[in-house]
C-alpha cells in the first residue's frame, strides 16, 4: 500500500532541505572567511584596506600592523585616516595617485609614524578595487618594515666604501711611511751634527780670545760671527730641527693610525687592546675635533683585551668623536666661545667593558631623545648628516656584541655616550 502524502509535508521537507544547504553554505563560507583571516593575521607583514577617499581611514587591519605602528586594538588603528600614519603627505599623495590613476598595484617606500613619535621605513604597496560601477570602492594594501634591511644595505654599503677607502689609505700608509723614515733619520742626524758644529764654533771663539792672534783675524773673526749672528743661530736652529722632528713624529703616528684602521676585519671577535683601537681612532678623527675641541682620556692602563670586533669597534668610537665635534661646533657656530671638550675614558666594570664618550655641546633636544638612534633621524641640515651613524652604531653595539649603548643628556651642558661590551 503507497504510504499517504499529508498536505504541507512535501512542502515542509523541500524548505529543511533549502535550509540545510543554505546552512552548510553558510558554514563553508564561514569557515572560508576564517581560514583568510587567520592567513592574513600570520602574515609577516601589515595587511590593511582603506576606504577609496583620498582621506580614507582603515576599515580592517591585521595585528601585525596594528602593532608595527605602536597600537594596541585594531580598533584603534580604524579611527584614524591612512595618510596620518605618513611622515610625510606627499608620499602617501604620490602613492594614491599612482594607484587610482594608473589603476594597477604600486609600491613605494616612505618614512611611516609610530605613536611613540617615532618612525620606521617601510614599503607600502596599494591597489585599487572598483565596484560595478568602475568607480574607486576601497584599497587593498601591505606594508613592510624594511628598516633593518635598509640598515644591512647600507652598512653593506659604507662597509665596501670604507674596505676601498681603507685599501687605498693602508697603500697610501705604505708610500708615505718609507721616505717619512728616511727624513727622520735624516733629521736627527741634522740634530745631532748641528749640536756638534755649533759646540765647535763656541769653542773655537774661545780658542781664538785665548791664543795669541794678531787683533786684526779677531777682529775678523768676531765680524763674521756677528753677520751670521750665531748666537741666534745657535737657539733658534736646535728649536726649528726639534719642532720638524716632532711634525715628523706626528705624521708616523697619523700613517700608523691609517693602516690600523684600515686593515681589514675578521669574521670572528679578536682579543683587542680596546685603549689602543681609542687611541688610534681620535688621532684619524683629528680633523674632524682639533679646530672646536680639545679631546681628554682616562684609559684604564690595566684594561686587559676585549674580544670584539675591531674595525666596527673602531667604526662606533669614530661614530661618537665626529657627533661630539658636530655638537661642539654647532655651540660655537651659536656664540659660544672658546673650544669645547671631548672626554673618553674607559673602565672595567665587572663582566662588562665600559667606555664613555662625552662633550660639552648644546645637549640633545628634548623632542629629538627618543629618536636618535633611530635610521635616518638627524638633525644636522641637508649634506651634513645621513641619520645613520647612530642607527649603525647601536646595531654594532648591541647585536654584534651582545652590548648596550645608552645617553645621557643635558640641555646646554653636552652630552655622554655609555657603551658596554660583554669582557667574556
Amino acid at each position: 500500500m503507497d504510504p499517504v502524502i499529508q498536505p504541507g509535508m512535501l512542502q515542509n521537507n523541500c524548505e529543511r532541505d533549502v535550509f540545510d544547504v543554505q546552512q552548510q553554505a553558510d558554514d563553508i563560507l564561514q569557515a572560508s572567511r576564517e581560514r583568510h583571516k587567520r592567513l592574513i593575521e600570520t602574515f609577516p607583514v601589515g595587511v590593511f584596506r582603506m576606504s577609496g577617499a583620498r582621506d580614507g581611514r582603515f576599515l580592517l587591519a591585521n595585528q601585525h600592523l596594528v602593532e608595527m605602528l605602536g597600537h594596541t586594538l585594531a580598533g584603534d588603528l580604524c579611527r584614524i585616516s591612512v595618510c596620518d600614519i605618513f611622515k610625510d603627505p606627499a608620499d602617501f599623495d604620490s602613492l594614491y595617485t599612482q594607484a587610482t590613476c594608473g589603476g594597477e598595484t604600486t609600491t613605494s617606500e616612505a618614512l611611516l609614524n609610530k605613536t611613540d613619535g617615532s618612525s620606521f621605513l617601510a614599503t607600502v604597496t596599494m591597489s585599487v578595487v572598483e565596484n560595478d560601477s568602475h568607480e574607486v570602492a576601497y584599497f587593498n594594501g601591505l606594508v613592510e618594515d624594511i628598516t633593518q634591511r635598509k640598515l644591512l644595505k647600507t652598512k653593506l654599503a659604507q662597509g665596501q666604501k670604507l674596505e676601498t677607502i681603507g685599501q687605498l689609505a693602508a697603500g697610501v700608509a705604505h708610500e708615505v711611511n718609507t721616505p717619512i723614515q728616511y727624513v727622520g733619520d735624516n733629521t736627527r742626524f741634522v740634530q745631532e751634527s748641528i749640536a756638534d758644529l755649533l759646540s765647535l764654533f763656541k769653542q773655537q771663539g774661545r780658542l781664538l780670545n785665548d791664543a795669541n792672534v794678531s787683533p786684526e783675524v779677531l777682529d775678523a773673526f768676531n765680524a763674521l760671527a756677528g753677520e751670521a749672528d750665531l748666537e741666534y743661530l745657535s737657539q733658534e736652529i736646535p728649536s726649528a730641527i726639534q719642532q720638524s722632528i716632532e711634525g715628523i713624529e706626528r705624521i708616523t703616528e697619523i700613517v700608523r693610525a691609517m693602516k690600523e684602521f684600515a686593515h681589514p676585519d675578521y669574521d670572528e671577535k679578536v682579543l683587542a687592546d680596546i685603549n689602543q683601537l681609542i687611541g688610534s681612532t681620535v688621532t684619524l678623527g683629528r680633523n674632524e675635533w682639533k679646530y672646536v675641541a680639545d679631546v681628554e682620556m682616562d684609559l684604564a692602563p690595566d684594561l686587559a683585551a676585549v674580544p670584539v670586533f675591531a674595525g666596527d669597534f673602531k667604526q662606533v668610537i669614530l661614530n661618537l668623536l665626529v657627533n661630539a665635534a658636530h655638537a661642539i661646533g654647532d655651540c660655537s657656530a651659536a656664540g659660544d666661545k672658546g673650544k669645547g671638550l671631548i672626554t673618553i675614558s674607559t673602565r672595567r666594570a665587572g663582566d662588562w667593558l665600559e667606555v664613555c664618550l662625552g662633550d660639552t655641546g648644546g645637549g640633545i633636544p628634548q623632542a629629538c631623545r627618543d629618536k636618535v638612534f633611530d635610521l635616518f633621524f638627524t638633525t644636522k641640515p641637508v649634506g651634513k648628516g645621513t641619520g645613520q651613524g647612530l642607527a649603525i652604531s647601536r646595531s654594532i653595539v648591541v647585536e654584534r656584541h651582545g652590548g648596550t649603548i645608552t645617553y645621557e643628556t643635558q640641555t646646554g651642558k653636552g652630552t655622554v655616550f655609555t657603551i658596554r661590551i660583554p669582557i667574556a
